[in-house]
């Protein structure tokens, strides 16, 4: 029996608590900087969001171009905080880490449902659960990170659905109960907050599996009636996903072009699938070398080991699941659940997919309820207690260390500069943390990293890099180690007025003013208005 005594606490007190202290946990996050990462093409720089006009709204509910995604609720989000926020970041990071400890707390309360009325063990392994995820290091790319504000609010409205499932009496038609229609309502709006939420009708199955264990007499007309009862949610999704996947191939974005029919991967995209599967499997367990930019996919070919190996895990698991569907319903449940929360984020509909940690958390919601389900039944074994609070230590552990990096775009870029080494998108990261040098007024350490970007004369070097290099060591006085570098970089620089025109004042600097005045009029050919070259024009026909 449970303890008079542990009764008399309350959940929702306990869950103001893990709330509190996952707020604490990560309010060092509220003084971050935006990131040149996203940040920008979704707040910082994205006029649409600073006002709440007709125009604005009406953007903002049919706009595919500045995402290729439909997620009317997150730039609404983003609308309000720049009410009260302007462009100050901490008004984003607020949001993000109230969003956070707001999840922490209802996750709490959606575990404790699942404990069969035996609240005083059903609140222990709860409040270790929604603690263990809400501190784990995958948490923190999407709480640190403004642009992972749309995850957070999907989030809350997703676990809102859910506990107003978890009050539909099931003995009547779902379609006649207020608490129905409420998690359907909540899961339009999760789902118009960000598409994330399309597979959420197999969480819903999953649970109704649970909670039909043991009636095998019924379960027969009992399913179908909660087949048919899901027809709401399926209607929301299938509507969602297809807007999404039309706007993906017929909105000509910045993001790229997905790839037509006839260029498709079948072979490459089905293992791509299976592989993110898996990894979102065993990447809870085993975090180690985070970084924002994953490379699993983009490194491994088609039928690589890791490829392969994913194939069989995905293959052994869908066939225990079918197995043991009459004697161990939870684990086709749970990999129903997974599996179909996933197929939002299994990138198959871009030819570069990074199984980023942020895809983690509406996946990982799932393996806590398992975990729960599973520790709840041992629960009174001190061994499980003592595991428990280790994971719990060292994943935030983990969080705090992993943290700082997403302060600013010099702890960012140059986190991600030292884990991409020897990487294709290497060339390109040293170059924003150029640039975030640039920005702190910080020359010598741009210079170091712009060098590093063309270093080995990368064919993934950015031209403006060169350029931009070449600009840093010329206002420095290092007037040949600038032209080397344009020299260097003219294959990828014709006719570029802005190289001309360093070139330009390097043939000052080093008393050649005729080959300056005939650079200067290469560069007015190009580009007649530039100010600075009539300027420096100007001054040279005076001598």
């Amino acid at each position: 029996m449970d303890d008079p005594a542990k009764k008399a606490i309350s959940p929702g007190l306990i869950a103001v608590a893990i709330g509190f202290v996952v707020f604490c946990f990560f309010s060092p996050t509220i003084g971050y900087d935006f990131l040149h990462s996203d940040d920008d093409v979704n707040v910082f720089e994205n006029e649409h969001i600073r006002s709440l006009n007709w125009e604005s709204l009406r953007w903002m509910f049919t706009d595919f171009q500045q995402a290729i995604r439909f997620k009317p609720l997150s730039w609404l989000g983003w609308a309000v905080i720049y009410q009260f926020s302007g462009l100050n970041p901490l008004g984003y990071h607020l949001a993000n880490v109230i969003l956070h400890a707001l999840n922490g707390a209802l996750l709490f309360l959606v575990l404790l449902t699942m404990s069969n009325g035996e609240r005083s063990r059903g609140m222990l392994v709860a409040g270790l659960i929604a603690l263990l995820w809400s501190l784990h290091p995958l948490r923190v790319e999407p709480v640190a990170w403004v642009t992972g504000f749309p995850y957070h609010l999907t989030t809350v409205f997703l676990l809102l659905s859910v506990m107003a499932y978890q009050r539909v009496n099931a003995e009547a038609s779902a379609f006649r109960q207020q608490m129905f229609w409420l998690s359907v309502g909540l899961y339009v709006l999760a789902i118009a907050t960000y598409p994330i939420a399309l597979g959420f009708v197999c969480v819903l199955l999953a649970l109704d599996a649970i909670r039909l264990q043991g009636k095998a007499m019924e379960v027969s007309a009992e399913t179908k009636r909660l087949v048919v009862e899901k027809i709401p949610y399926v209607v929301v999704a299938v509507g969602v996903a297809g807007l999404t996947v039309m706007s993906r191939y017929q909105v000509d974005s910045a993001w790229g072009s997905a790839s037509t029919a006839a260029e498709y991967d079948y072979v490459r995209h089905a293992m791509q699938a299976c592989y993110v599967w898996t990894y979102y499997l065993w990447k809870p367990l085993f975090v180690f070398h985070q970084t924002a930019i994953p490379m699993d996919l983009i490194e491994n070919e088609t039928l690589s080991p890791p490829f392969l190996l994913s194939l069989v895990v995905v293959l052994a698991v869908s066939g225990l699941a079918l197995k043991s569907v009459r004697t161990r319903i939870g684990v086709i449940a749970f990999w129903t659940a997974h599996a179909g929360l996933l197929v939002p984020l299994l990138g198959l509909t871009e030819d570069y997919h990074f199984p980023s940690d942020r895809y983690a958390t509406l996946p990982s919601l799932v393996m806590a309820a398992a975990v729960f389900l599973l520790m709840f039944k041992a629960v009174d074994s001190k061994r499980v207690k003592v595991l428990g609070a280790i994971a719990l230590a060292v994943f935030a552990g983990q969080s705090i260390r992993y943290l700082p990096v997403w302060e600013d775009d010099v702890t960012y870029f140059g986190y991600l500069s030292l884990r991409l080494e020897q990487n294709i998108m290497r060339p390109a990261i040293r170059e924003r943390l150029g640039d975030a040098h640039v920005r702190r007024e910080d020359p010598s350490d741009a210079i170091a990293a712009y060098a590093g970007a063309i270093e080995g004369a990368s064919p993934y070097s950015s031209s403006e890099t060169y350029y931009k290099l070449a600009v840093l060591l010329e206002s420095v006085g290092r007037y040949q180690d600038a032209e080397a570098v344009l020299i260097e970089g003219m294959p990828r620089l014709p006719r570029h007025p802005g190289a001309m025109f360093v070139m330009a004042k390097i043939l000052v600097a080093q008393g050649k003013s005729d080959f300056a005045k005939q650079m200067l009029q290469v560069v007015l050919m190009l580009e007649p208005d530039f100010p600075e070259a009539l300027e420096l024009q100007r001054k040279l026909s005076q001598k």
